[in-house]
């Protein structure tokens, strides 16, 4: 959900997508819009999960763009047309990577994880690229509980 000035009248209305991918924007406590967007892809619709408002000039109307984020993709509705629809590339994970995860899947708390992290620190060290996920893993420097 978001907030935004959708016809650049100085009133924002709250902009909320739920997961049947209903696009809903209220004004006060009312539902003033109230549409199926078309998230699909190859014939299935997509759960959406984000939903973000941006603007992308300064020019006088200022409309913004809305994302919503489903599945591997995002879409963008300006006006509430649907503007574009950018795919999120595949990511190849390798096999010793994939390996790690499902071993960090089922790690138990008496189990070191830095062994784990140590085999992920020495694949990236030896020019294997790891997943953004991997990365984020690495950069922590402590484990949350």
């Amino acid at each position: 959900m978001a907030l935004a000035d959708l016809k650049d009248d100085g009133d924002y209305k709250l902009v909320v997508v739920d997961q049947s991918g209903k696009l809903k924007i209220y004004m006060g406590t009312n539902v003033i819009y109230n549409e199926k967007l078309s998230l699909e892809k190859t014939g299935s619709q997509q759960t959406p999960c984000g939903l973000q408002t941006f603007y992308d000039s300064t020019k006088k109307p200022m409309i913004p763009i809305i994302a919503v984020a489903a599945g591997s993709a995002i879409y963008y509705f300006q006006s509430f047309q649907p503007l574009l629809r950018f795919e999120l590339p595949y990511i190849q994970f390798s096999q010793e990577e994939k390996d790690i995860w499902q071993k960090l899947n089922h790690i138990t708390p008496d189990q070191d994880l830095t062994l784990l992290t140590d085999r992920l620190f020495a694949m990236r060290e030896g020019g294997t690229t790891l997943s953004t996920i991997s990365a984020e893993l690495l950069s922590l420097e402590s484990v949350p509980e």
